[in-house]
Protein backbone atom coordinates (compact mmCIF):
# COMPACT_ATOMS: atom_id res chain seq x y z
CA UNK A 1 0.00 0.00 0.00
CA UNK A 2 1.34 3.56 -0.77
CA UNK A 3 2.21 5.95 1.79
CA UNK A 4 0.16 8.64 2.06
CA UNK A 5 2.35 11.99 0.96
CA UNK A 6 3.27 9.11 -2.06
CA UNK A 7 -0.96 9.36 -2.92
CA UNK A 8 -0.72 12.61 -2.81
CA UNK A 9 1.78 13.61 -5.23
CA UNK A 10 0.44 11.13 -7.36
CA UNK A 11 -3.25 12.26 -7.44
CA UNK A 12 -1.48 16.06 -7.87
CA UNK A 13 0.45 14.75 -10.84
CA UNK A 14 -2.67 13.41 -12.45
CA UNK A 15 -4.62 16.65 -11.84
CA UNK A 16 -1.54 19.03 -13.22
CA UNK A 17 -1.47 16.74 -16.36
CA UNK A 18 -4.81 16.69 -17.01
CA UNK A 19 -5.52 21.02 -16.73
CA UNK A 20 -2.00 20.88 -19.49
CA UNK A 21 -3.98 18.40 -21.66
CA UNK A 22 -7.21 20.69 -21.47
CA UNK A 23 -5.18 23.90 -21.81
CA UNK A 24 -3.31 22.40 -24.59
CA UNK A 25 -6.54 20.97 -26.40
CA UNK A 26 -8.27 24.28 -26.14
CA UNK A 27 -5.68 26.36 -27.46
CA UNK A 28 -4.15 24.11 -30.44
CA UNK A 29 -6.72 22.35 -32.31
CA UNK A 30 -4.98 19.25 -34.42
CA UNK A 31 -6.01 20.62 -37.97
CA UNK A 32 -3.86 23.85 -36.39
CA UNK A 33 0.11 23.64 -37.85
CA UNK A 34 2.14 24.76 -34.90
CA UNK A 35 5.37 25.51 -36.51
CA UNK A 36 5.09 27.94 -38.99
CA UNK A 37 6.43 31.30 -38.89
CA UNK A 38 3.28 33.02 -37.71
CA UNK A 39 3.41 31.38 -34.71
CA UNK A 40 6.54 32.80 -33.87
CA UNK A 41 6.69 36.08 -35.66
CA UNK A 42 3.74 37.23 -36.52
CA UNK A 43 4.53 40.99 -37.06
CA UNK A 44 7.55 39.76 -39.64
CA UNK A 45 4.93 38.03 -41.57
CA UNK A 46 2.52 41.14 -41.70
CA UNK A 47 5.45 43.52 -43.06
CA UNK A 48 6.48 40.19 -45.54
CA UNK A 49 2.26 39.93 -46.49
CA UNK A 50 2.79 44.12 -47.01
CA UNK A 51 5.18 43.35 -50.36
CA UNK A 52 2.52 40.97 -51.52
CA UNK A 53 2.50 37.07 -51.22
CA UNK A 54 5.22 34.66 -51.18
CA UNK A 55 6.81 33.51 -54.29
CA UNK A 56 7.21 29.75 -53.12
CA UNK A 57 3.83 29.45 -52.88
CA UNK A 58 2.81 29.74 -56.65
CA UNK A 59 5.32 27.58 -57.55
CA UNK A 60 5.24 23.81 -57.13
CA UNK A 61 7.13 21.89 -54.59
CA UNK A 62 6.94 18.50 -55.51
CA UNK A 63 8.50 16.78 -58.45
CA UNK A 64 5.28 14.63 -60.00
CA UNK A 65 7.75 12.33 -61.94
CA UNK A 66 7.66 8.77 -61.94
CA UNK A 67 10.13 6.93 -59.83
CA UNK A 68 11.51 3.74 -60.32
CA UNK A 69 13.55 1.58 -57.71
CA UNK A 70 16.97 2.76 -58.67
CA UNK A 71 15.86 6.48 -58.36
CA UNK A 72 16.47 8.57 -55.51
CA UNK A 73 13.75 10.28 -53.53
CA UNK A 74 12.86 11.90 -50.23
CA UNK A 75 8.95 12.83 -48.97
CA UNK A 76 8.85 15.38 -46.27
CA UNK A 77 6.65 18.07 -44.56
CA UNK A 78 7.40 21.20 -44.64
CA UNK A 79 6.32 23.55 -41.28
CA UNK A 80 3.51 24.67 -42.87
CA UNK A 81 2.12 21.22 -43.61
CA UNK A 82 2.85 21.24 -46.77
CA UNK A 83 4.17 18.13 -48.45
CA UNK A 84 7.05 18.02 -50.35
CA UNK A 85 8.70 15.61 -52.74
CA UNK A 86 12.29 15.45 -54.45
CA UNK A 87 13.17 13.37 -56.96
CA UNK A 88 17.04 12.85 -58.69
CA UNK A 89 17.21 9.95 -61.02
CA UNK A 90 19.41 7.25 -61.09
CA UNK A 91 21.52 6.19 -64.17
CA UNK A 92 18.91 3.92 -66.70
CA UNK A 93 22.02 2.51 -68.94
CA UNK A 94 20.72 0.31 -72.11
CA UNK A 95 23.10 -2.21 -71.05
CA UNK A 96 23.72 -2.03 -67.10
CA UNK A 97 26.86 -5.29 -67.44
CA UNK A 98 28.85 -3.12 -70.43
CA UNK A 99 31.78 -1.87 -67.68
CA UNK A 100 35.11 0.14 -68.93
CA UNK A 101 37.83 -0.60 -66.78
CA UNK A 102 40.58 1.47 -67.21
CA UNK A 103 44.19 -0.08 -66.90
CA UNK A 104 46.65 1.72 -65.00
CA UNK A 105 48.16 5.13 -66.17
CA UNK A 106 51.15 4.49 -68.83
CA UNK A 107 54.72 5.89 -68.18
CA UNK A 108 54.70 9.63 -69.61
CA UNK A 109 50.89 10.44 -69.76
CA UNK A 110 49.45 13.34 -67.53
CA UNK A 111 46.73 12.21 -65.37
CA UNK A 112 45.36 14.73 -68.03
CA UNK A 113 45.31 13.00 -71.16
CA UNK A 114 44.79 9.92 -69.41
CA UNK A 115 41.27 10.67 -67.78
CA UNK A 116 40.43 12.77 -70.73
CA UNK A 117 40.87 9.65 -72.98
CA UNK A 118 39.30 7.00 -70.62
CA UNK A 119 35.80 9.57 -70.12
CA UNK A 120 35.38 10.26 -73.84
CA UNK A 121 35.38 6.31 -74.51
CA UNK A 122 32.69 5.54 -72.23
CA UNK A 123 30.67 8.62 -73.24
CA UNK A 124 30.82 7.72 -76.86
CA UNK A 125 30.77 3.63 -76.81
CA UNK A 126 27.82 3.95 -74.33
CA UNK A 127 29.54 2.10 -71.11
CA UNK A 128 27.33 1.82 -67.86
CA UNK A 129 30.23 2.61 -65.92
CA UNK A 130 33.55 3.69 -65.69
CA UNK A 131 36.00 2.21 -63.57
CA UNK A 132 39.34 3.60 -63.04
CA UNK A 133 42.40 1.75 -60.93
CA UNK A 134 42.42 3.63 -57.22
CA UNK A 135 45.76 5.86 -57.19
CA UNK A 136 46.62 9.52 -56.82
CA UNK A 137 46.66 11.49 -60.04
CA UNK A 138 49.05 14.39 -59.76
CA UNK A 139 47.82 16.74 -62.42
CA UNK A 140 49.42 19.01 -64.61
CA UNK A 141 48.04 22.55 -65.41
CA UNK A 142 45.76 22.64 -68.92
CA UNK A 143 46.99 24.28 -71.94
CA UNK A 144 43.70 26.26 -71.45
CA UNK A 145 43.27 28.85 -68.77
CA UNK A 146 40.10 28.32 -67.36
CA UNK A 147 39.34 25.01 -68.44
CA UNK A 148 39.40 22.19 -66.02
CA UNK A 149 41.71 19.57 -65.13
CA UNK A 150 39.14 16.99 -65.81
CA UNK A 151 36.12 17.52 -68.25
CA UNK A 152 32.86 15.75 -68.35
CA UNK A 153 30.37 16.72 -71.11
CA UNK A 154 27.32 15.11 -72.29
CA UNK A 155 27.31 11.62 -70.76
CA UNK A 156 24.01 10.02 -70.02
CA UNK A 157 23.31 7.22 -67.77
CA UNK A 158 27.12 6.45 -66.56
CA UNK A 159 28.61 5.74 -63.38
CA UNK A 160 32.05 7.18 -62.85
CA UNK A 161 34.09 5.41 -59.98
CA UNK A 162 37.62 6.28 -58.44
CA UNK A 163 37.25 3.84 -56.26
CA UNK A 164 38.98 6.00 -53.83
CA UNK A 165 41.77 7.69 -55.84
CA UNK A 166 42.88 11.10 -55.09
CA UNK A 167 42.87 13.79 -57.60
CA UNK A 168 45.74 16.44 -57.01
CA UNK A 169 44.83 19.52 -59.03
CA UNK A 170 48.09 21.90 -60.44
CA UNK A 171 46.61 24.89 -61.15
CA UNK A 172 44.19 27.75 -59.38
CA UNK A 173 43.22 29.34 -62.42
CA UNK A 174 41.27 26.13 -64.19
CA UNK A 175 38.70 23.93 -62.01
CA UNK A 176 39.04 20.83 -60.68
CA UNK A 177 36.31 18.56 -62.37
CA UNK A 178 33.88 20.16 -64.88
CA UNK A 179 30.61 18.85 -65.66
CA UNK A 180 27.98 20.11 -68.44
CA UNK A 181 24.92 18.79 -70.56
CA UNK A 182 24.69 15.90 -69.11
CA UNK A 183 21.67 13.92 -67.45
CA UNK A 184 21.66 10.24 -64.86
CA UNK A 185 25.40 10.52 -64.09
CA UNK A 186 26.74 9.08 -60.42
CA UNK A 187 30.40 10.29 -59.85
CA UNK A 188 31.60 8.48 -56.96
CA UNK A 189 34.88 7.90 -54.41
CA UNK A 190 37.51 10.32 -55.30
CA UNK A 191 39.09 12.86 -53.34
CA UNK A 192 40.27 16.25 -54.93
CA UNK A 193 42.70 18.66 -53.41
CA UNK A 194 45.47 21.56 -54.80
CA UNK A 195 47.89 20.19 -52.42
CA UNK A 196 51.02 22.40 -53.56
CA UNK A 197 48.81 25.73 -53.80
CA UNK A 198 48.76 28.22 -50.65
CA UNK A 199 45.21 28.62 -49.87
CA UNK A 200 45.67 30.77 -46.54
CA UNK A 201 47.93 31.69 -44.22
CA UNK A 202 48.25 33.12 -41.11
CA UNK A 203 49.20 37.10 -40.50
CA UNK A 204 49.72 39.03 -37.80
CA UNK A 205 48.82 43.36 -38.21
CA UNK A 206 52.06 45.01 -37.47
CA UNK A 207 51.09 48.78 -38.56
CA UNK A 208 47.99 50.66 -39.12
CA UNK A 209 48.61 54.14 -40.95
CA UNK A 210 45.17 55.84 -40.60
CA UNK A 211 46.56 58.70 -42.86
CA UNK A 212 46.85 56.97 -45.98
CA UNK A 213 44.06 54.05 -44.90
CA UNK A 214 46.50 51.28 -45.25
CA UNK A 215 47.94 48.13 -42.98
CA UNK A 216 50.61 45.96 -42.68
CA UNK A 217 50.23 42.36 -42.21
CA UNK A 218 53.27 40.08 -41.64
CA UNK A 219 52.40 36.38 -42.63
CA UNK A 220 54.02 33.38 -40.03
CA UNK A 221 57.39 32.24 -41.43
CA UNK A 222 56.24 28.64 -42.28
CA UNK A 223 54.29 30.23 -45.37
CA UNK A 224 55.89 30.67 -48.03
CA UNK A 225 54.66 34.43 -49.91
CA UNK A 226 55.62 36.82 -52.30
CA UNK A 227 55.04 39.51 -54.57
CA UNK A 228 52.75 37.05 -56.61
CA UNK A 229 51.19 36.25 -53.76
CA UNK A 230 47.12 37.54 -53.29
CA UNK A 231 45.55 38.61 -50.50
CA UNK A 232 41.91 38.70 -50.63
CA UNK A 233 40.33 38.43 -46.99
CA UNK A 234 41.36 38.72 -43.78
CA UNK A 235 39.23 36.89 -40.97
CA UNK A 236 40.08 37.34 -37.39
CA UNK A 237 41.59 33.61 -36.15
CA UNK A 238 41.45 31.93 -33.44
CA UNK A 239 44.51 29.94 -32.26
CA UNK A 240 43.97 30.24 -28.05
CA UNK A 241 40.42 28.86 -27.01
CA UNK A 242 41.27 25.52 -28.97
CA UNK A 243 45.02 24.94 -29.50
CA UNK A 244 44.39 21.19 -31.39
CA UNK A 245 41.98 22.72 -33.41
CA UNK A 246 42.40 26.76 -34.37
CA UNK A 247 39.28 28.51 -36.68
CA UNK A 248 37.95 31.52 -37.47
CA UNK A 249 37.14 33.99 -34.40
CA UNK A 250 33.83 33.29 -33.52
CA UNK A 251 34.02 36.14 -31.03
CA UNK A 252 36.07 38.74 -33.37
CA UNK A 253 34.11 38.18 -36.41
CA UNK A 254 33.15 41.81 -36.59
CA UNK A 255 36.76 42.29 -37.54
CA UNK A 256 36.56 40.28 -41.01
CA UNK A 257 37.60 42.52 -43.91
CA UNK A 258 37.43 41.80 -47.56
CA UNK A 259 40.31 43.40 -50.12
CA UNK A 260 39.87 40.70 -53.49
CA UNK A 261 43.40 41.55 -54.21
CA UNK A 262 43.13 45.47 -54.24
CA UNK A 263 45.79 48.03 -53.70
CA UNK A 264 48.13 44.99 -52.36
CA UNK A 265 51.51 45.72 -51.96
CA UNK A 266 54.09 43.35 -50.76
CA UNK A 267 56.70 45.32 -48.96
CA UNK A 268 59.47 42.57 -48.22
CA UNK A 269 60.07 40.70 -44.87
CA UNK A 270 56.94 38.12 -45.38
CA UNK A 271 54.58 41.31 -44.67
CA UNK A 272 52.06 43.18 -47.29
CA UNK A 273 50.74 46.70 -46.87
CA UNK A 274 47.01 46.80 -48.38
CA UNK A 275 43.91 48.74 -47.75
CA UNK A 276 42.78 49.81 -44.37
CA UNK A 277 38.84 49.81 -44.44
CA UNK A 278 37.75 47.88 -41.13
CA UNK A 279 38.20 50.31 -38.55
CA UNK A 280 37.97 47.68 -35.65
CA UNK A 281 41.26 46.16 -36.71
CA UNK A 282 44.25 46.99 -34.42
CA UNK A 283 47.87 46.10 -34.43
CA UNK A 284 48.59 42.93 -32.56
CA UNK A 285 45.49 40.99 -34.13
CA UNK A 286 46.04 37.75 -35.62
CA UNK A 287 43.93 37.09 -38.84
CA UNK A 288 43.65 33.86 -41.61
CA UNK A 289 44.70 35.76 -44.56
CA UNK A 290 42.91 34.00 -47.71
CA UNK A 291 44.49 34.38 -50.74
CA UNK A 292 42.11 32.60 -52.80
CA UNK A 293 37.71 32.63 -52.73
CA UNK A 294 36.78 34.78 -55.78
CA UNK A 295 37.05 34.99 -59.87
CA UNK A 296 39.39 34.61 -61.55
CA UNK A 297 40.14 31.49 -59.40
CA UNK A 298 37.92 27.89 -60.27
CA UNK A 299 36.18 25.14 -58.03
CA UNK A 300 36.87 21.74 -56.71
CA UNK A 301 33.37 20.71 -58.89
CA UNK A 302 31.48 22.81 -61.31
CA UNK A 303 28.19 20.58 -62.46
CA UNK A 304 25.45 21.63 -64.49
CA UNK A 305 22.91 19.48 -66.08
CA UNK A 306 19.98 17.13 -64.89
CA UNK A 307 19.95 14.27 -62.47
CA UNK A 308 24.23 14.26 -60.94
CA UNK A 309 24.80 12.55 -58.13
CA UNK A 310 27.70 12.53 -55.89
CA UNK A 311 28.62 10.03 -53.68
CA UNK A 312 31.57 9.69 -51.16
CA UNK A 313 33.37 12.92 -52.97
CA UNK A 314 35.81 14.52 -50.62
CA UNK A 315 37.06 18.43 -51.60
CA UNK A 316 40.22 18.96 -49.15
CA UNK A 317 41.12 22.07 -50.96
CA UNK A 318 39.64 24.31 -53.72
CA UNK A 319 40.07 27.91 -54.93
CA UNK A 320 36.33 29.06 -54.79
CA UNK A 321 33.71 26.67 -54.65
CA UNK A 322 33.71 22.98 -52.70
CA UNK A 323 30.79 21.77 -55.19
CA UNK A 324 29.07 24.24 -57.76
CA UNK A 325 26.20 23.59 -58.90
CA UNK A 326 24.68 26.08 -61.44
CA UNK A 327 20.73 25.31 -63.96
CA UNK A 328 19.48 22.29 -64.42
CA UNK A 329 17.92 19.78 -61.68
CA UNK A 330 18.11 17.20 -59.82
CA UNK A 331 21.68 16.96 -57.56
CA UNK A 332 22.57 14.78 -54.97
CA UNK A 333 25.14 14.74 -52.53
CA UNK A 334 25.35 11.70 -50.51
CA UNK A 335 28.47 10.95 -47.91
CA UNK A 336 30.44 13.61 -49.46
CA UNK A 337 32.40 16.19 -47.56
CA UNK A 338 34.33 19.42 -47.93
CA UNK A 339 37.10 19.84 -44.69
CA UNK A 340 40.11 20.57 -44.27
CA UNK A 341 42.93 17.33 -44.14
CA UNK A 342 44.81 18.62 -40.86
CA UNK A 343 44.90 21.87 -38.59
CA UNK A 344 48.34 22.65 -41.07
CA UNK A 345 46.01 23.22 -44.06
CA UNK A 346 43.71 26.00 -42.05
CA UNK A 347 40.81 26.11 -44.71
CA UNK A 348 39.09 23.85 -47.17
CA UNK A 349 37.26 25.77 -49.98
CA UNK A 350 38.23 29.39 -50.14
CA UNK A 351 34.39 30.36 -50.33
CA UNK A 352 31.28 28.46 -49.80
CA UNK A 353 31.33 24.51 -49.57
CA UNK A 354 28.42 24.08 -51.69
CA UNK A 355 26.97 26.56 -53.72
CA UNK A 356 23.62 25.82 -55.61
CA UNK A 357 22.95 28.58 -58.62
CA UNK A 358 19.37 28.92 -60.75
CA UNK A 359 18.80 25.83 -60.48
CA UNK A 360 14.94 24.21 -60.78
CA UNK A 361 15.25 22.38 -58.02
CA UNK A 362 15.34 18.78 -56.85
CA UNK A 363 18.52 18.80 -54.54
CA UNK A 364 19.45 15.93 -52.46
CA UNK A 365 22.09 16.66 -49.65
CA UNK A 366 22.57 13.71 -46.77
CA UNK A 367 25.01 12.90 -44.56
CA UNK A 368 27.83 14.82 -45.39
CA UNK A 369 30.38 17.07 -43.75
CA UNK A 370 30.77 20.72 -44.45
CA UNK A 371 33.65 22.90 -42.29
CA UNK A 372 36.58 25.10 -42.78
CA UNK A 373 34.99 26.64 -45.93
CA UNK A 374 36.02 30.32 -46.29
CA UNK A 375 32.03 31.29 -46.79
CA UNK A 376 28.83 29.88 -46.67
CA UNK A 377 28.45 26.10 -45.61
CA UNK A 378 25.44 25.93 -47.44
CA UNK A 379 24.25 28.47 -50.16
CA UNK A 380 21.16 27.79 -52.60
CA UNK A 381 19.45 30.55 -54.51
CA UNK A 382 17.91 31.72 -57.81
CA UNK A 383 18.32 34.43 -60.12
CA UNK A 384 17.13 37.94 -60.45
CA UNK A 385 17.17 39.90 -63.28
CA UNK A 386 15.97 39.97 -67.15
CA UNK A 387 13.69 43.15 -68.22
CA UNK A 388 10.06 43.55 -69.35
CA UNK A 389 8.11 46.89 -70.62
CA UNK A 390 4.04 46.74 -70.18
CA UNK A 391 2.13 45.13 -73.22
CA UNK A 392 5.25 43.03 -73.84
CA UNK A 393 5.06 39.03 -74.34
CA UNK A 394 8.64 38.72 -73.77
CA UNK A 395 11.16 38.56 -71.18
CA UNK A 396 14.70 39.66 -72.71
CA UNK A 397 17.17 38.20 -70.43
CA UNK A 398 20.24 40.29 -69.85
CA UNK A 399 22.06 38.97 -66.52
CA UNK A 400 25.41 37.98 -66.45
CA UNK A 401 27.33 35.90 -64.36
CA UNK A 402 26.05 33.08 -62.49
CA UNK A 403 22.23 34.50 -63.20
CA UNK A 404 23.46 33.86 -66.72
CA UNK A 405 23.09 29.94 -66.23
CA UNK A 406 18.86 30.29 -65.37
CA UNK A 407 17.37 30.55 -68.52
CA UNK A 408 19.10 27.46 -69.88
CA UNK A 409 17.31 25.35 -67.37
CA UNK A 410 13.96 26.67 -67.80
CA UNK A 411 11.26 24.39 -69.71
CA UNK A 412 7.91 25.46 -71.64
CA UNK A 413 5.14 26.26 -68.80
CA UNK A 414 7.60 26.86 -65.88
CA UNK A 415 6.18 29.26 -64.11
CA UNK A 416 8.36 33.13 -63.51
CA UNK A 417 7.05 35.21 -60.65
CA UNK A 418 7.16 39.26 -61.71
CA UNK A 419 8.59 41.51 -58.71
CA UNK A 420 8.77 45.22 -58.35
CA UNK A 421 11.73 47.51 -57.61
CA UNK A 422 11.70 46.58 -53.74
CA UNK A 423 11.12 43.02 -54.89
CA UNK A 424 7.05 42.52 -53.89
CA UNK A 425 5.69 39.71 -56.10
CA UNK A 426 2.91 40.07 -58.49
CA UNK A 427 2.69 36.83 -59.59
CA UNK A 428 3.22 34.42 -62.16
CA UNK A 429 3.42 33.85 -65.63
CA UNK A 430 4.09 30.59 -67.65
CA UNK A 431 6.89 30.60 -70.38
CA UNK A 432 5.43 29.49 -74.22
CA UNK A 433 8.99 29.52 -75.70
CA UNK A 434 12.32 30.46 -75.92
CA UNK A 435 14.45 31.86 -78.71
CA UNK A 436 17.93 32.45 -78.20
CA UNK A 437 18.94 36.34 -79.63
CA UNK A 438 22.46 37.91 -80.65
CA UNK A 439 22.16 39.94 -77.82
CA UNK A 440 20.93 37.92 -75.09
CA UNK A 441 17.89 35.46 -74.32
CA UNK A 442 14.35 35.98 -75.10
CA UNK A 443 11.31 34.18 -73.18
CA UNK A 444 8.13 34.50 -74.42
CA UNK A 445 5.42 34.34 -71.97
CA UNK A 446 1.96 33.52 -71.90
CA UNK A 447 -0.72 35.50 -70.09
CA UNK A 448 -0.15 36.29 -66.54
Amino acid sequence: MLPFSTKMVATFAVALLTAVLALSQSTAPDSTPRNTLADYEPGLVKKIDAFGPLFSDAIPRSNTETAVPRDFVEDLQVPDGTKVRVLVKAPAPANPAKILKVAPIAPGQTPNEYFAAAITQAISGGYAQLVFPKATYNFVAPATKGVSHVVIKGAKDLVIDGQGSTLNFASPLSGGVGISNSQRLVFKRFNLDWPKTLMASIGTIVSINNKANTLRVRIAPQYHVDASTQIVALTPWDAKSDPANPHFSLTSFYKEQYTNNTGTRFVGNQTFEIPYYNHFIQVGDVFLVRHFGAAPWMSAISAGGHDIDFEQVNVYASPLMGFSISGGNGYRLSHCSVTRLSTARLISSAADAVHAADTVGDIIIEDGTFAYQGDDGLNIHGAIGGTAKAGQDFLHWTVGGEGSWAPYGWAKNDPIGWFDNVLGFHGTTPFQSVSHAPSGLHRRSGSS
